[in-house]
């Protein structure tokens, strides 16, 4: 639907020579505006002087449409104006000017075609240009920045705000403040001329060149900046605002035009076109800001509080507050607070002026003087190897036969294996003659596999900032991340190529930790970088085929034996232990045991040696000492037999005591002697059994009865007839 038909105007056409008069001049700022910028651009070698190119451009046809539609009208007033002439001269002619007006008056058709259509397709065509070109540098511009590490690198983007070298920075901001000052005055002349109806339409131009003013304007504060500071932070990031601005005030025109459609009409309303964007629309007016901001004050309170003593005193005070605060919030950019795990990189115009302990310090108001605080007690990490960490899968567990990264991996290249069994070096090398790449005549060596091994593991590099100064010197790389990384990705390739897969995957990593550490920390030391762990991960053969499985069984008998040899360790200790007190007083008495038996072996090649005697005496007397001292199962056998020696030998000593009194008592009275034994040995072999003696001889009064009272019934059995 067109924004409407043109409406009858009565202004001559002068006005409107006026009015295209200036389009044609804003049609030319613009264009000077454009080759201009664009000669910068191309002389930096500066993506965000490209953008603001491509921004500039965007106003050209809009200049371009107000000028024709401002030359139309005065064609119009022109035929108008003949035709009002032609009717005053002759009544023929007015009637035949009746008749055939409509074909006559071209000029007024031109004009509404115009409004119908012209400024409807310049809207749209400008609001399609300005979405479709701000996206396409925006983008192209955000893929710039690098993601390392998880983090994100402007380095490409910093480059690209000013790719030449050698350009002259003040020159640029000569030129970008001489435009902003010319396109400010043309914008603001125009934007003047808007408060006649007849020319409000320029407002649309004006406001769009008030925009490009803007940009320029901040184009040239970036490039002030990039001096002071040395850096293209702010210049980098217009490559990417001046495009998302193309964007917001493409999707303002193309609303703008959409609820234009359905905005009801006027009798001779002044047409406003879709380009004439009502945000830019402030800049050109900033005094209609302010109106509509005491007007809405004065709503809100009921009453004018613009004509107040308070808002009256209010702004008398207002410069001197605002003075105040900006010296208040400069004299905050020159403190800098540093917390206790942390220093602080004070730099004035990019150059370093020293680095800042914990605590108050001060430095140059920003922005020529920075301070950037880094943490360095903090522990970093970088993750190498094989696979990138971002390919691993969330919660899948890391086990050698089962895929746990998106992707496939990629493997090192291990040292051949060691094998020491000649019958399964025999059998390595009959399985290699099936290969094409095995000459039979060259045998393996030795103790050595032809082949080595692949396989695939991750390294974990901690590490925290030992020397800040070096850290960010000018000789420190400008991404030290990516610098350990490397450094530490060639040492991990070449060690892995010098170990075998069985020390690999074994406890073998702890000490390949240790010698990448040191590798690692030497090559980055001068940096500043203070690598304080390296340990390997994920280790594992290829999960391709039956090799990982192959490997799992390896690995399962290799703890088996592991096992095995720790328990007989353990029972091993566990016997010295008990048999002398601890493992090392065991150690000692065998190692006195062993030179014990080289004594004995010399003394049995020699007939003749004292001396031998006496050293394998005082050896055995040694051993004896250590194995009291230490206790044990041994002492106490020791100490037994000792006991049971001196039992044994006290008893035959008092066995032969025995004798030699027996003997003299047999001497002494044989026959009672051999009674005596002979009765003894009767008395003996009958044990604690009842006896019952039956005599022959009658008994008599003068007969003597002995009896054995040690049991009960013994009298009563006696002088029992029965």
């Amino acid at each position: 639907m067109p924004l409407g038909p043109a409406q009858e105007l009565t202004d001559d056409q002068q006005t409107y020579g006026r009015a295209s008069s200036a389009a044609l001049l804003g049609l030319g700022t613009q264009l000077v505006f454009v080759i201009i910028v664009a000669g910068m651009g191309l002389y930096g070698q500066s993506r965000s002087f490209h953008a603001a190119t491509w921004y500039l451009i965007g106003g050209l046809p809009i200049w371009m449409m107000l000028w024709l539609l401002y030359n139309q009208h005065r064609l119009e007033r022109v035929e108008a104006l003949e035709a009002e002439q032609l009717a005053q001269e002759d009544a023929r002619a007015a009637a035949l000017f009746d008749e055939a007006g409509h074909n006559l008056a071209t000029a007024r058709k031109r004009l509404g075609n115009f409004y119908k259509w012209g400024l409807n397709a310049v809207s749209i065509a400008v609001a399609v240009y300005l979405v479709g070109v701000g996206l396409i540098l925006f983008f192209s511009n955000w893929n710039l920045i690098d993601t390392v590490d998880g983090a994100k690198d402007y380095r490409r983007l910093f480059d690209g705000a000013m790719g030449n070298p050698f350009t002259n920075p003040w020159m640029l901001v000569g030129f970008t403040a001489l435009l902003s000052f010319l396109g400010f005055l043309v914008a603001r002349y125009i934007a003047g001329m808007t408060r006649v109806e007849s020319w409000q339409l320029l407002r649309g131009g004006a406001a769009y060149l008030i925009g490009n003013v803007l940009a320029i304007m901040l184009l040239g504060i970036a490039v002030v900046f990039a001096v002071v500071t040395k850096s293209n932070g702010v210049l980098a990031s217009l490559a990417l605002i001046i495009p998302v601005l193309m964007i917001v005030l493409g999707i303002e025109t193309l609303l703008a035009f959409i609820f234009g459609i359905y905005r009801p009409r006027k009798a001779n309303e002044v047409v406003r076109p879709a380009f004439d964007s009502r945000l830019l629309g402030w800049l050109t007016s900033p005094e209609s800001l302010g109106k509509i901001v005491s007007e809405t004050l004065n709503y809100q309170f009921g009453f004018e509080i613009t004509k107040s003593w308070f808002y009256v005193l209010l702004g008398r005070a207002l410069t001197p507050l605002i003075l105040a605060g900006v010296l208040i919030l400069i004299g905050l950019t020159s403190i800098v607070i540093v917390a206790p795990n942390q220093k602080a990189v004070i730099t004035s115009r990019g150059e370093l002026v020293r680095i800042a302990d914990p605590g108050v310090s001060f430095k140059m108001p920003w922005p020529i003087g920075r301070a950037k605080k880094v943490d360095v007690e903090r522990s970093q990490q970088i993750v190498i190897g094989a696979y990138e960490e971002s390919k691993r899968i969330p919660g899948m567990a890391m086990l050698w036969t089962s895929a746990h990264i998106e992707g496939k991996e990629e493997y090192f290249a291990t040292a051949p294996t060691v094998i020491d069994d000649p019958s399964i070096r025999q059998s390595v090398e009959q399985e290699l003659q099936g290969l094409e790449s095995f000459d039979g005549d060259d045998p393996l060596e030795a103790g050595t596999s032809r082949l080595g091994s692949l396989v695939s593991l991750q390294a974990i590099v901690t590490y925290n900032i030992g020397d800040l100064e070096a850290y960010v010197s000018e000789n420190a790389p400008s991404r030290p991340e990516q610098l350990l990384a490397a450094i530490a990705q060639r040492h991990l390739n070449a060690i892995v190529g010098t170990q075998q897969i069985d020390n690999l995957i074994g406890s073998g990593r702890i000490e390949i930790g240790q010698e990448l550490l040191e590798l690692i920390r030497n090559d980055v030391s001068a940096y500043g970088i203070n690598v304080q762990n390296v340990s390997l991960y994920d280790v594992h053969p290829p999960r391709e085929g039956e090799v990982a499985a192959a490997f799992l069984q390896q690995v399962n008998a290799l703890q088996s034996q592991k096992t095995a040899i720790e328990n007989a360790q353990r029972d091993a200790i566990g016997i010295l232990s008990s048999a002398a007190g601890s493992r090392a007083e065991a150690l000692r008495a065998e190692k006195a045991i062993q030179e014990l038996t080289k004594l004995r072996q010399q003394r049995q090649a020699e007939e003749n040696s004292d001396e031998l005697d006496q050293e394998i005496l005082e050896q055995e007397t040694r051993i004896n000492r250590l194995i009291d001292q230490a206790g044990g199962e041994a002492a106490r056998i020791l100490a037994d037999a000792r006991q049971e020696r001196w039992k044994v030998a006290l008893v035959e000593n008092s066995e032969s005591s025995r004798f030699a009194f027996e003997l003299a008592a047999f001497n002494l009275a044989p026959d009672y002697f051999k009674s005596r034994h002979y009765l003894n040995a009767i008395a003996e072999s009958f044990g604690q059994s009842n006896r019952r003696v039956i005599s022959t001889v009658p008994i008599t009064d003068d007969s003597t009865i002995r009896l054995n009272l040690e049991e009960a019934n013994t009298a009563t059995e006696f002088f029992n007839p029965e």
